[in-house]
């Protein structure tokens, strides 16, 4: 899922959404978990409908084959046989040797093969019989971008080692990102602990402190001059009436 994320128009979190609605159906009819994934990001992609959309569709085309392989009549009257008759046409066998049904995943390799030599025709009425009425077009979309599937199922089977790579280039892009706010950090310290402009400001500060020392000490010491401080404020809050 990540490399198909990485890889295709749609994203980790969107397959993985819509695998959810799926994967059950998936596996009872034999679609395993890597076809399955590039089913849905082939058909994000092309479609760019929402996760939940594209799993649900597939989710209903799979529960129909899966109501075939327990020998249900299907809500628009297909059952095993017409299933069977309708890819016999174009030169798909979906019944085993046992007369069971193959498994899908396998089925689904085998139209898409065959899908660009078909007839217009013969795709629509393929179409409508796996995936029903309401899922028709999303069988067109499918098939008709088979090839796209092709190329998305090689991401999956050589994703090996994708998730850590990705992760990989996070946590270098993090260490980047900390080792620039790190040296950021040290500059600004720099700048205001060794700049020369602080230590002329710290002159200034002493050049201050030493000149009311020296003031302080011409008028006698401390004691005098708190007592002329102390005379001075009698005098304002006697002048104004306080």
């Amino acid at each position: 899922m990540a490399n198909l994320g990485a890889n295709t128009a749609t994203s980790m979190e969107e397959i993985s959404t819509a695998l959810k609605k799926v994967a059950a159906t998936a596996n009872n009819v034999g679609v395993d978990m890597e076809q399955m994934s590039t089913i849905i990001a082939t058909s994000a992609s092309v479609t760019r409908q929402s996760a939940e959309i594209i799993g649900t569709a597939w989710n209903t085309i799979l529960s129909r084959i899966g109501g075939l392989k327990l020998g249900e009549t299907l809500e628009d009257g297909v059952d095993l046989n017409k299933y069977s008759k309708a890819l016999k046409t174009v030169g798909i066998d979906v019944l085993d040797a046992s007369g069971n049904l193959r498994e899908m995943g396998t089925v689904i390799d085998e139209i898409g093969a065959k899908w660009s030599t078909m007839s217009k025709a013969q795709q629509s009425a393929l179409a409508q019989t796996i995936g029903g009425t309401r899922q028709y077009t999303q069988m067109m979309a499918f098939f008709d971008n088979y090839k796209t599937y092709e190329i998305n199922l090689k991401f999956a089977e050589d994703s090996e080692g994708t998730l850590d790579q990705q992760f990989s280039t996070w946590e270098q892009s993090w260490e980047a990102a900390t080792g620039r706010m790190k040296n950021a950090w040290q500059g600004l310290y720099s700048e205001i602990i060794n700049d020369k402009t602080f230590i002329g400001f710290t002159d200034v500060i002493s050049g201050a402190v030493n000149a009311v020392t020296e003031l302080i000490d011409s008028l006698g010491g401390i004691v005098p001059v708190l007592g002329l401080i102390g005379s001075a404020f009698m005098t304002y809050f006697a002048n104004s009436g306080e």
